[in-house]
């Protein structure tokens, strides 16, 4: 087992946002988080990340209590990709992947050649080492996602945390991001992401969270969470879940919103 949450309630100041919830993630899963804005989903990664405190319960990776872990071995534990990044200064995409490197090096240590081969082997594990030398800032929205997973990756985590990973991407760029973390799970990598789109939760998750801004949650797979019922009480809209059939025969879920009242 990778992480492990029990009865974890949080939120900020003496507002609890996020309360009562249990669950895991084992190497290989990937767990969608799904809920409407509020809900709690931002505020669960800031604490699982130790940027919040944690209200109750306990939070533990490789059975140790994160509050027992120092920032330092948290981030190589734990690789987190936000939602998008602007680099102030004109780094190359080689110089942001090596950041993730910063949690093994000391105070006033600069990236050896070592961590150069980390990034660079990366950045060709996520097709993108052609991007290496470009500059960060110049490139793609699509392709600084991939940019900042391969980042991600460099830190050498166990878990991978990623905020809403195919938020601002055109439809291609969002399947191309979705089956490189498919790809990254079947490493062995536990992954828990965010995400606005149920339809993610059918084409790549193990688990699905659907939370709600009345502190409810619902767990389970993305066949028993992701129904026509559970999302009208979770977004208030009607929609329609629809199944077809791949190319290889295997029936996929689909979401389709009703936009009649």
């Amino acid at each position: 087992m990778i992480l492990n949450l029990d009865r974890v309630s949080c939120g900020y100041g003496s507002k609890v946002i996020v309360e009562g919830l249990s669950l895991n993630v084992k190497a290989g899963d990937i767990l969608c988080i799904l809920g409407p804005n509020g809900a709690g989903k931002t505020t669960l990664f800031k604490t699982i990340l130790g940027f919040l405190k944690l209200k109750s319960g306990e939070i533990s990776i490789d059975h140790q209590d994160i509050r027992t872990l120092s920032r330092k071995k948290l981030a190589q534990m734990i690789g987190y990709v936000p939602q998008s990044h602007t680099a102030t200064f004109p780094f190359t995409v080689k110089d942001v992947v090596i950041m993730g490197r910063t949690a093994y090096l000391g105070t006033l240590v600069s990236p050896g050649k070592e961590d150069a081969r980390i990034a660079e082997r990366n950045l060709e594990l996520l097709g993108i080492g052609y991007l290496k030398d470009q500059i960060y800032s110049e490139i793609s929205g699509g392709e600084r996602q991939m940019v900042l997973i391969a980042r991600a990756l460099t830190q050498d985590p166990e878990l991978l945390i990623m905020d809403e990973p195919t938020s601002n991407l055109d439809f291609g760029n969002q399947v191309r991001v979705l089956r490189q973390i498919v790809n990254l799970s079947k490493r062995g990598l536990g992954i828990i992401m965010t995400s606005h789109f149920p339809d993610h939760a059918f084409l790549c998750s193990t688990k699905v969270v659907l939370m709600q801004k009345n502190r409810m949650f619902k767990i389970g797979t993305a066949d028993q969470i992701v129904t026509e019922e559970n999302l009208k009480e979770a977004y208030g809209i009607s929609v329609k879940i629809i199944s077809t059939t791949d190319e290889s025969g295997q029936n996929v879920k689909s979401c389709v919103p009703l936009l009649g009242s």
